[in-house]
């Protein structure tokens, strides 16, 4: 997904060295923005339609690394097909129904490792990675200007406004990346 957090993995796996950097996502304009921010490679549609557009660009090995930046419960055994063998599946969004995640024979047969990134769990070799560190490390790239955010923001709004934008948000992400509520409009 390109949405904000899967713009802002784009820029971090650009950041890092990654040699592709591929997002998928069904909204054209999200995908102009990844472009923008670092993408090599870029597929209109869904997770289930992505296995060529991956193995035509992993010369057939599939991705080292796949991140599901959507929290779709459905997206997970999709993405399990994209990763390599030994590959990983990072789970960056945060599913409201985990219970209806599912597992593939993908994780037996092709040992695919799934991981969660949520930081206050960190395994003992990178937990001195804390909240504040990495924060740091962020902002550190966007004084470098090695990361935007500014064109992320798709649109601003009062706090009052807030109900409305949530509700249009429900039917209507495609036209939505980033949404700010400026407060000192209160």
């Amino acid at each position: 997904g390109a949405g904000p957090l899967g713009q802002l993995i784009t820029q971090y796996c650009r950041v890092m060295g990654a040699r592709e950097v591929m997002v998928i996502d069904m909204i054209d304009s999200r995908l102009e923005v990844a472009l923008a921010h670092g993408a090599t490679q870029t597929f209109i549609g869904g997770a289930e339609d992505a296995l060529s557009f991956v193995e035509s660009h992993t010369d057939g090995n599939l991705a080292d690394v796949v991140f599901d930046a959507t929290g779709h419960f459905a997206v997970l055994p999709m993405g399990l097909r994209l990763a390599r063998q030994f590959g990983t599946l990072m789970l960056t969004g945060d599913s409201p129904h985990p219970s209806k995640q599912v597992l593939t024979g993908d994780v037996l047969t092709r040992q695919v490792n799934i991981r969660g990134t949520h930081n206050e769990k960190l395994a003992p070799h990178v937990e001195d990675w804390t909240g504040t560190r990495i924060m740091e490390l962020f902002h550190t790239y966007l004084e470098r200007g090695q990361m935007r955010v500014d064109d992320l923001i798709t649109s601003r709004h009062a706090p009052a406004e807030a109900p409305d934008v949530y509700a249009n948000l429900l039917v209507n992400r495609a036209e939505t990346i980033g949404v700010v509520f400026d407060w000192s409009r209160l």
